[in-house]
């Protein structure tokens, strides 16, 4: 499905950055924005950017989007995410929530009776859910974060032409649940 969700996340960059910029009178200057990117993702065709705003104290507001894409494999997601940092800053340790959105279409091998299968499916989750984490500023410009939670995934999986036969419903189940899962590892710039 073709969707101009880059659009949606980058206007909203654009007007969350406009008062995510002001200065906060009651702290020291600070850092306001971290714009990061998920090197790791490269390697697997995974491209992933996020955008971090501080509000105001200790309350940011990340904006991410995702694009996996290859042979067999083909989809998008959409972030929102609260966070709560320890300090005023956007460096340190933090907690948060977030809703996610994504599609996925891919294929799945398995060896069955001494060949292989190919079975292709697709996927649509939403997920709520909280987690935390922690962002190391490097060199007063370098960002690195890391986080993980989960959120309850509302979520429809469908097989597109058939399904296999022993392993078809845990498959299933195992993929709207890991679908839940959050996480980051990424290297950006902070200013």
């Amino acid at each position: 499905m073709q969707f101009k969700w880059i659009n949606v996340v980058f206007l909203l960059l654009i007007s969350t950055c406009l008062y995510g910029n002001e200065s906060d009178s009651t702290h020291y200057a600070i850092k306001n924005v971290a714009i990061q990117t998920s090197p790791l993702g490269l390697l697997a065709n995974d491209y992933a950017v996020n955008a971090e705003f501080r509000l105001s104290g200790k309350h940011g507001l990340l904006l991410g989007g995702s694009r996996s894409t290859s042979d067999v494999k083909d989809g998008f997601g959409v972030e929102m995410n609260y966070r709560h940092h320890n300090n005023p800053t956007l460096e340190g340790g933090f907690w948060g929530v977030f809703v996610r959105y994504m599609e996925l279409d891919n294929e799945l091998e398995i060896k069955e009776d001494g060949k292989k299968n190919k079975y292709p499916y697709s996927l649509t989750s939403f997920a709520v859910g909280a987690n935390f984490g922690k962002r190391w500023v490097v060199k007063k410009r370098v960002g690195i974060s890391s986080r993980i939670g989960y959120g309850i995934p509302i979520a429809d999986f469908k097989w597109v032409d058939k399904e296999p036969e022993d392993s078809g419903d845990l498959i299933k189940m195992l993929t709207k649940f890991f679908s839940g899962f959050d996480g980051e590892l990424s290297i950006g710039i902070v200013f």
